[in-house]
């Protein structure tokens, strides 16, 4: 028949061939691919850990290079080690901790001379003692707890209630008082605290759970300016 051309035996064997190559690809790029996949999660993971480790390291050495004023405060201090039946139960002082954290906040506010980051945390104290339940004291630890969060509360009041950070820093000096009372007697969980010492007359006390030396009372230290920082006494609570 004219128009038209039939297919011979060599085309459809030729067809059949190509068609069983095709088919054999595809099921060798099913086959592949997830090989593919996994190889990717792999190479990314140890991309990933390698960055990690030498954020890791670059973090170690900046510890290891501390400043030689910190580094000579902290030399040859030897923390004490309170007695758990001396002090509250675990429980209680992992909530301590938040008391804690937020003082070492305020104090870092007033260090970096600012008022408004001091207030704040003042009323953070305060949320965060009327949260905090007792239930794990004894009668006794109560009672001396009781009197101790009212102290807290009256303190962070008088910081609430002025902008003038010579005011705040007056407060915050009756507050490490009693912040300090609270270390001996009830304890803080896995962490070192030192309290440490200016004698500049318009200094004081303050508490740091890190190898830390800015000052609370006199502000930023310009660069070359020797800092006044003294550690009297530290404890270490696991």
């Amino acid at each position: 028949m004219k128009g038209k051309c039939p297919l011979t035996a060599s085309a459809v064997e030729s067809f059949l061939i190509l068609n069983r190559e095709e088919k054999i690809k595809m099921k060798a790029l099913k086959l592949l691919l997830p090989l593919f996949i996994i190889s990717c999660f792999i190479i990314s993971s140890c991309t990933k850990e390698s960055d990690t480790d030498k954020t890791t390291e670059t973090k170690d050495t900046v510890t290891e290079k501390l400043d030689p004023a910190v580094e000579a405060a902290f030399t040859g201090i030897n923390p004490a080690v309170l007695p758990d039946s001396d002090i509250a139960p675990v429980d209680f002082r992992g909530k301590l901790n938040e008391v804690l954290l937020e003082y070492i906040e305020m104090k870092q506010a007033l260090a970096d001379n600012d008022s408004t980051q001091a207030l704040m945390k003042a009323n953070q104290i305060k949320r965060t003692l009327s949260n905090l339940k007792d239930a794990s004291l004894d009668d006794k630890m109560k009672e001396k707890w009781g009197k101790q969060s009212d102290k807290i509360e009256k303190c962070c009041k008088e910081v609430t209630l002025t902008e003038k950070i010579d005011n705040q820093r007056k407060a915050f000096s009756k507050l490490t008082e009693i912040m300090t009372d609270i270390t001996k007697d009830f304890g803080f969980k896995g962490r070192t605290i030192y309290l440490i010492y200016c004698s500049d007359k318009n200094a004081g006390y303050w508490l740091v759970d890190t190898k830390d030396i800015s000052n609370p009372y006199l502000g930023k230290t310009t660069e070359g300016e020797k800092p006044c920082a003294e550690v009297k006494e530290a404890w270490k609570f696991e």
